[in-house]
């Protein structure tokens, strides 16, 4: 159990090992230090995405709703479809 292997599941994307590590890691350095472990993972992650991605995202002039859509379409690979004319912006 070590925080380099949780790093490793995480980017592998082996979630149930990874949840499985974090839970061994939290009896050793309590919950909250190791969720603050997974925290600044999921940030690593997502801003390394975004600046690999960035020139490429189409943006308007709603940037709230850029957010959302680059979130969930972009980023997560989700299509919204009949979901998207029905959010409120």
């Amino acid at each position: 159990m070590s925080i380099s292997r949780i790093h490793r599941l995480y980017y592998e994307s082996n979630y149930d090992a990874l949840f499985s590590e974090l839970v061994k890691l939290s009896r050793t350095i309590g919950l909250r230090r190791a969720l603050k472990v997974l925290e600044k993972m999921v940030i690593e992650k997502r801003l390394s995405w975004i600046q690999k991605n960035l020139g490429k995202l189409k943006l308007s002039e709603d940037i709230v709703w850029d957010g959302f859509r680059i979130f969930y379409n972009e980023y997560l690979g989700l299509q919204l479809g009949r979901w998207s004319n029905s959010l409120q912006r």
